[in-house]
């Protein structure tokens, strides 16, 4: 019984089980806010493979790990100019125009080091939805942190401004290509939270 128990309180009949919801997250980044930002992509990671060949067999051994670049869209609005803001962190991270004088130092490039200064903090929040409880306890948990990812070291590696066209009035939209060494994923204090109610659902 105590067995049954446990399997039920993991499944998706279970009122405490509560899945992850694409809505509900927030990017934060220095460059732009939060509120113009429509969709982000997660990180993800692919590792290489290495085959060994001995006779009629093929044996695969794993090689290096290479973090994929993470896309984000944004609506632009027209204050705070966000086209603005991704090209002036452009210029931040060392780019200057072919016709900038000697007082703008045209010596200086484009560097790792300042381009991850111009972008700042890059954070991916996957926020917790509604959960059951007593009101106390779902005001305090309601819309915290479910996962946290880090990009380390990104900078701007590609923004794409979208296009005007007449025969639409859609808005315009901003796409921004990040590259980053890679990324950190930390639990949240919601999904802390949710894991110590199912232990308790499954006692």
């Amino acid at each position: 019984m105590a067995t049954q128990g446990k399997v039920n309180a993991g499944h998706w009949a279970a009122p405490a089980l509560e899945p992850k919801r694409s809505h509900r997250f927030v990017l934060l980044l220095n460059t732009v806010p939060a509120y113009v930002i429509k969709k982000v992509s997660k990180p993800n990671f692919t590792v290489a493979e290495t085959p060994h060949k001995f006779m009629n067999w093929t044996f695969w051994y794993p090689g290096k790990v290479e973090w994929d670049a993470v896309t984000f869209t944004l609506v632009d609005p027209v204050r705070p100019n966000a086209a603005l803001a991704l090209l002036e962190a452009l210029k931040a991270g060392g780019y200057h125009y072919p016709n900038e004088g000697q007082e703008n130092n045209t010596e200086m490039t484009v560097s790792k080091f300042r381009s991850t200064q111009a972008l700042g903090s890059v954070k991916i929040q996957q926020l917790a939805s509604s959960r059951s409880g007593t009101k106390a306890e779902v005001k305090e948990n309601a819309d915290q942190i479910v996962e946290e990812w880090e990009l380390k070291n990104a900078w701007i590696q590609k923004v794409q401004y979208g296009e005007l066209n007449y025969d639409n009035d859609a808005l315009v939209e901003t796409t921004v290509t990040l590259r980053y060494d890679w990324a950190t994923m930390n639990q949240g204090s919601a999904a802390k939270w949710a894991n110590n109610s199912d232990k308790g659902a499954a006692n």
